[in-house]
């Protein structure tokens, strides 16, 4: 006589097609809910392999049916405090069916790791499928726990322990760092820093071809004399919501290999004053010290495009 988990294990070999495609369509909304938000992240997708199933089931006594994490999506941000921005672009995107904060449900003494946790469907009536939202730290944790934790975690010996608790910690202070370090080139006192977040955040929501910072860093406090108002986060927000569609055109139709100037976030903020003021931003072009801005070539593009 066939067992119940055999039929489970065979029942999936034949539905793991479907929940790998389940998973990949919500990697794909997610991804593009937050690249238009301008929330950096790395995604990853899968069906949830037929020998893990098989274990799970065993282990915890579940049915198959009630197995909720066969297509599975994790989200590591860049920033640990995008958390909040990253967990309301999920519900906006997706129906959700329940949330886990492991935060705050952590036991402090296992070595679960922390993140937030969703059960997501697309539509009303399709299956499941488990989104996992982890700040930087907390992926790197994820992504060791598993081989690291492979029995009964409370068999794990004394100096293990010691040295696992202290590998938590660390990934909880690296995002602490993360997050302070941010802030601090978020002020004032980082004019330039404070300026290419904003602008960086916008361009993730137009591209994800990869820029130069520092060329970016260099470039901002010299291009920033060539708008005549101040430029503020309303103020882009503004410019890119209005030429949303534009500006889609345009990072869609030019190849980054023979326009990469196009390609870095400053781009934006070249537009702005072309659109704002074009005879002024001609007159206050740093063309001694960005001679390779061509303000002509921006002009061409931000015109050519309808």
């Amino acid at each position: 006589m066939t067992s119940d988990l055999e039929i489970a294990r065979q029942r999936f070999v034949i539905e793991r097609a479907r929940f790998a495609e389940l998973a990949q369509s919500v990697h794909e909304a997610l991804e593009a809910s937050f690249r238009r938000a301008g929330v950096a992240a790395m995604f990853q997708s899968r069906a949830k392999d037929v020998g893990s199933l098989v274990k799970k089931m065993a282990r915890s006594g579940k049915s198959y049916r009630s197995i909720r994490d066969k297509a599975g999506v994790r989200a590591r941000l860049l920033y640990p405090d995008d958390r909040a921005k990253a967990i309301e672009l999920v519900r906006a995107t997706l129906t959700v069916v329940s949330t886990d904060e492991k935060r705050e449900n952590r036991d402090h003494r296992t070595f679960d790791y922390a993140g937030t946790h969703f059960i997501v469907r697309l539509a009303k009536r399709s299956p499941v499928c488990e989104v996992q939202i982890h700040s930087p730290g907390e992926g790197l944790w994820a992504s060791v726990a598993h081989d690291l934790i492979y029995k009964d975690q409370h068999d794990v010996p004394t100096e293990l322990r010691r040295a696992m608790h202290r590998l938590c910690a660390m990934t909880e202070l690296f995002d602490d760092e993360v997050s302070r370090v941010r802030k601090r080139l978020s002020g004032a006192d980082h004019d330039a820093h404070a300026l290419l977040f904003e602008l960086e955040r916008l361009y993730l929501g137009l591209t994800t071809v990869g820029f130069d910072k520092q060329l970016s860093l260099a470039a901002i406090p010299l291009l920033r004399g060539i708008l005549q108002e101040s430029v503020t986060s309303q103020r882009l927000d503004e410019f890119v919501h209005r030429h949303q569609s534009k500006l889609s055109e345009v990072f869609s139709t030019r190849a980054p290999e023979s326009d990469p100037l196009l390609y870095q976030p400053e781009s934006l903020l070249i537009f702005l004053a072309i659109e704002a003021d074009q005879f002024f931003c001609a007159d206050s072009w740093p063309i001694d010290t960005l001679p390779y801005y061509e303000r002509e070539h921006f002009e061409e593009v931000w015109g050519k495009i309808a």
